[in-house]
């Protein structure tokens, strides 16, 4: 194979060259050019499938070999299967900003949240930062607990759970396994 021969290159580039001209001409955020590149991602498994099984599979030497090869490219074939359901799920959309906005006035908005936060032994810089990407703006610090789940080993007042509390005035407590 050389990397610099046309037969080589030339499928690679014409799809690439299709994928940016439907995005640049219809946009992926429309029902026309999801599907186009949808249709394009199927177009390209359906061609690597039949070039795969026509062109790469050997000959048939003894049973154990073609058992193997035809394993290998059944579970190939599931992979590429994925892949095609994949493009299919992705592909659609559903718009859902009028029902998010009808409700914004809803008096679970302003309810308390609890997030809870799985850690083994990290360090206090680690905690703090895993908090603070947690916290929305929107949400008032005092609606807010942090429970962190820390191995049985660790005392209840751990310098991390009592750093956390004080810097962001919330309920934070430390779940612990059953001994």
């Amino acid at each position: 194979m050389n990397l610099i021969d046309l037969d080589t290159w030339t499928p690679v580039a014409l799809v690439a060259g299709l994928i940016a001209t439907v995005s640049l001409t219809v946009g992926s955020g429309s029902m026309l050019g999801r599907l186009s590149l949808c249709a394009i991602c199927v177009a390209t498994n359906i061609r690597y499938v039949l070039w795969r099984s026509i062109y790469t599979i050997p000959e048939p030497d003894t049973l154990v070999a073609t058992l193997w090869v035809d394993a290998f490219f059944a579970m190939e074939l599931c992979s590429q299967l994925g892949a095609l359901l994949i493009s299919l799920f992705m592909s659609r959309t559903l718009n859902r900003s009028k029902e998010a906005e009808s409700h914004q006035l809803s008096f679970l908005s302003s309810a308390p949240v609890d997030v809870f936060i799985a850690t083994y032994n990290e360090s206090r810089e680690i905690l703090e930062r895993t908090i603070i990407g947690q916290r929305p703006s929107s949400i008032p610090t005092s609606g807010y607990g942090f429970s962190t789940t820390e191995p049985a080993q660790r005392s209840s007042s751990s310098p991390q759970s009592l750093k956390a509390s004080t810097l962001f005035g919330s309920r934070v407590s430390t779940l612990r396994p059953a001994t």
